[in-house]
């Protein structure tokens, strides 16, 4: 029930990713290319919340663990979410403070 549940987010997310916030900024255009000026976006998905990516997009680690109920599969895919968040916090969101001149 929790899979049926995320699964709809989870799609959300990636139209809004193809969309609204392209595919080379979620790959880190925006961190690696000093040219690449693009706004702040706060179309689709990313108008709930600054960081659609991370709030949104990990709920995808749960489901095979949760449409397999797999124990372990659910642990892997808490301590990437664990791991990914402590990216964010220690690389990313200050990295996003220069480029946009404030931190979401």
């Amino acid at each position: 029930m929790l899979a049926v549940l995320i699964a709809p987010v989870v799609i959300y997310l990636f139209y809004s990713v193809i969309r609204y916030f392209t595919i080379k900024r979620a790959y880190g255009i925006d961190h690696f290319d000093k040219n690449y000026n693009e706004p702040y976006v706060k179309g689709g998905i990313f108008r709930y919340t600054d960081n659609g990516m991370y709030v949104y997009g990990l709920l995808i680690l749960y489901l095979p663990g949760l449409l397999l109920l797999s124990k372990a599969a659910l642990i892997i895919a808490l301590f990437n979410h664990v791991y990914v968040w402590v990216h964010y916090y220690c690389t990313e969101r200050p990295d996003m403070k220069v480029i946009y001149g404030k931190t979401p």
